[in-house]
């Protein structure tokens, strides 16, 4: 395997071009999704690779890209912006070393796909690389994929949730250490925002016990948090059950406290929020303290903080 392992952040999918099943109607949505995706990296400045000769992978049966996208079937916006954006992708097989044998097994399905296969090599060297889809087989989302060097998984990536999958697979994939994990948060919890002073520190246990427990709970805040709070008019056992979390308001005794209840306060651009919402890591112990936010949080949570227990 080639340096390519480490130069791309993504690559795209060339096992998802097969478009025999799709209706001629939904095929722009389609390229629109996935130039959507390919704007995002270029953005983000996340690197994003495919094979040389893409424009020559067939979608049905005898009619290879080039020719699709100049049929009747999609309009010169969209056939121009694809095909540009796929043509700005770096090439995985540019460096003359490449190689990786693409005969690769998804969720149980024997496919060829170059992109999957480079994604197992990157995974083995602790390098996390998601696959850009335009019609998956497998996904989207994590699937379990193999190869001749074992087993292992990729995340397929076709819009706005698989791509927080991705991000948040980073974490154990790349073994993202604490320093880093607030900098890949603003991606993978995009609708949290996290109050000044946020810190691992304040938990009871390491780092490394704690990480994949805190992504957990941060992405289930983070997916359905508002939502279940705002459907369930905040009452707590009715948004636990519905988040499937363990999460809940204050006691009454500590609620009728002043001096208990500031210390659940924490700032965020300069305005003070009352995190007294907290989802339980462990029954005992580990807290994530948070506020259901506002407008000037951008309607997105506020976590407060993390912590072993606030006094009661």
């Amino acid at each position: 395997m080639s340096s390519a392992r480490g130069e791309f952040r993504f690559v795209v999918d060339d096992a998802s071009f097969g478009l025999e099943d799709v209706d001629g109607s939904n095929l722009e949505v389609l390229l629109d999704s996935l130039a959507d995706q390919l704007q995002l990296a270029r953005e983000r400045q996340e690197t994003t690779g495919i094979v040389s000769g893409f424009e020559r992978f067939e979608c049905q049966p005898g009619v290879e890209l080039h020719q699709l996208l100049t049929g009747d079937g999609v309009s010169r916006d969209c056939r121009n912006r694809i095909f540009g954006l796929l043509d700005k992708c770096g090439r995985l097989d540019a460096n003359p070393d490449f190689y990786v044998e693409p005969r690769v097994e998804v969720n149980g399905l024997e496919v060829e796909s170059y992109a999957i296969a480079t994604i197992l090599a990157a995974q083995r060297d602790a390098v996390a690389v998601g696959a850009l889809s335009l019609v998956s087989q497998y996904g989207p989302g994590i699937v379990s994929a193999a190869d001749g060097s074992g087993d292992g998984h990729a995340v397929v990536v076709a819009g706005p949730e698989s791509r927080v999958a991705f991000y948040r697979w980073m974490y154990s994939t790349e073994d993202v250490g604490e320093r880093r994990f607030f900098e890949l948060a603003l991606l993978a919890f995009p609708q949290i925002k996290f109050a000044d002073g946020v810190t691992f520190r304040r938990f009871e246990g390491s780092y490394a016990e704690l990480r994949e427990r805190t992504v957990h709970h941060l992405g289930r805040i983070n997916d359905s948090f508002r939502a279940s709070y705002i459907a369930h008019l905040g009452l707590s056992d009715e948004v636990s059950a519905a988040m499937k979390l363990d999460i809940s308001m204050e006691s009454r005794k500590t609620r009728s406290s002043e001096r208990l209840m500031s210390e659940r306060d924490a700032s965020y651009r300069g305005r003070t929020y009352r995190c007294e919402w907290h989802s339980k890591i462990e029954p005992n112990r580990n807290r994530i303290h948070l506020h259901p936010g506002d407008e000037r949080s951008e309607e997105c949570v506020v976590v407060g903080c993390f912590v072993d227990h606030l006094p009661t």
